[in-house]
């Protein structure tokens, strides 16, 4: 996605198992929701209504 758009959007950003979720503990493999604007690190975003962190 633009990230300039994705900005703007409601996403979820597939975050790779070794990193942190907002400095809480490593977390199992998956995708988190997290109601955040896009960060251009490489992650993968796509638009999303449901604005919750969780598993998908």
């Amino acid at each position: 996605a633009d990230i300039a758009v994705a900005a703007r959007l409601d996403i979820f950003v597939h975050f790779p198992s070794e990193f942190f979720i907002n400095g809480t503990p490593k977390q199992p493999p998956g995708h988190y929701i997290r109601e955040i604007g896009c960060q251009p690190y490489g992650f993968h975003c796509v638009t999303c209504s449901d604005k919750k962190r969780q598993f998908t």
